[in-house]
């Protein structure tokens, strides 16, 4: 029993990290895509 409890908190932890991490990529990426459109307008103006 005790070992079950041990197996299921280290199940939500991977999940929990795994999910943190997505979220920190997708982040990353949506402020790399605003950063190429606002080079891109940049470069039309010129």
């Amino acid at each position: 029993m005790n070992n079950t409890i041990f197996l299921v908190l280290a199940y939500m932890l991977i999940w929990g990290v795994l999910f943190g991490y997505i979220w920190n990529i997708q982040k990353k990426q949506k402020r790399l895509a605003r950063e190429v459109e606002l080079l891109k307008s940049e470069a039309e103006c010129k």
